[in-house]
């Protein structure tokens, strides 16, 4: 089974870092910005299913913002990356919350906050109002959390899954064929 799931957020907060360390377990400190969009791909085993996640990292520079959604079009989940060392980017974290909620009802927003690994930074303050799911707090650098995160999703999108098999993956279901009762 494949499901998409796009990682988005502000400039610099560490998507493209956190989509290699989980697809390849590497981190470059001398990542350039992401132009558009880069894809990884990354099998796992989920409770006994082997799935495969198409990773969409998307550019955080504002110029290309209004590209961002029609890289998670048809994604049951989004990543909302935000640097738990800069408040703003957590303010832009809420802005694509609010936007996802709002535009796209369908997709699963899941929080997570990179550079945990950072000195002085409180999880209480990250916690967005009406949230149900739980707020990842990882590190791309050293990889704490990392495979949680994915592991997290996974499950939840194999919960979601209908077990359609035609195609096997979940973004070419038509959403009213979906599981529904999630969030």
């Amino acid at each position: 089974m494949q499901f998409k799931v796009a990682l988005i957020g502000g400039a610099g907060v560490g998507k493209t870092a956190i989509s290699h360390r989980f697809a390849y377990g590497l981190f470059a400190s001398d990542e350039a910005p992401t132009i558009g969009a880069s894809y990884v791909e990354q099998t796992m085993e989920i409770e006994g299913h082997t799935i495969t996640l198409n990773i969409w990292d998307t550019a955080g520079q504002e110029r290309y913002a209004q590209l961002v959604p029609m890289y998670f079009r048809n994604a049951p989940c989004v990543i909302i990356v935000f640097d738990v060392s800069a408040e703003e980017s957590y303010k832009v974290a809420l802005q694509w919350y609010a936007n996802v909620k709002e535009n796209y009802p369908d997709i699963i927003p899941i929080f997570a906050g990179n550079k945990c690994d950072l000195p002085d930074y409180s999880q209480k303050q990250f916690i967005p109002s009406g949230y149900t799911h739980k707020v990842h707090f990882v590190s791309a650098k050293t990889g704490e959390g990392i495979k949680e995160l994915f592991e997290y999703i996974g499950k939840m999108l194999m919960e979601n899954y209908d077990g359609n098999e035609e195609d096997n993956q979940l973004d070419s279901i038509p959403l009213q064929q979906r599981k529904s009762g999630c969030c």
